[in-house]
């Protein structure tokens, strides 16, 4: 995060986390309207989730990939040990529009925790409602309250999104490391060698 984003961690912890389940992160629409309320997901969202992330999957190009069910994500974010935490993104009517899917990652140098943006979706129609800004800032919130000293997340070379989070105080981590990874087939030939 950037010095900026610390400096506001107080309100942030305050606003999203550490179990404030029904207080609203508000978010402006063109007329300064506030629209959308932020607030951790729950078992009865889950059937809408599942769709956005049907949305998402659609949106990246990754149907393929889509292999989940939504009862696993339910174990993943209901059952202990919890895989997942989320937040949601609802209209005043009770609609989801949006959400966001973190789960921990650990570093063996700090000895500490960092939270992975595995999702963040605004469907379309609510585009520039401050959902995504709010998302962003309850999933802050949240990994603040969890002693978490970093967030990371990947985002599609070609995703207009890169702009939106720029404008939030994210950097693309030029660190020099490269990502890499095995697949299952890779895992299973790994496995065979001789």
């Amino acid at each position: 995060m950037s010095g900026r984003d610390e400096d506001r961690a107080p309100e942030l912890r305050g606003a999203a986390g550490g179990g404030a389940r029904d207080e609203a992160l508000r978010g402006a629409a063109a007329g300064g309207e506030a629209v959308v309320s932020i607030r951790p997901v729950q078992p009865a969202d889950l059937p809408r989730v599942w769709e956005m992330i049907g949305g998402l999957a659609e949106y990246e190009q990754m149907t393929d990939i889509l292999t989940g069910s939504r009862e696993r994500l339910h174990a993943l974010l209901f059952e202990e040990p919890r895989a997942f935490f989320g937040q949601v993104a609802e209209m005043p009517d009770g609609r989801l529009v949006g959400y966001a899917l973190y789960h921990f990652t650990w570093s063996s140098f700090r000895t500490n925790q960092r939270m992975w943006l595995e999702d963040l979706f605004v469907q379309e129609a609510a585009r520039g409602s401050g959902a995504g800004e709010a998302l962003m800032r309850a999933f802050a919130a949240d990994a603040l309250a969890r002693g978490c000293h970093r967030v990371d997340w990947h985002v599609l070379e070609w995703n207009p999104a890169r702009g939106f989070y720029e404008r939030m105080g994210a950097r693309r981590s030029d660190d020099g490391m490269l990502q890499y990874g095995l697949d299952a087939a890779g895992l299973k030939r790994l496995l065979e060698r001789d």
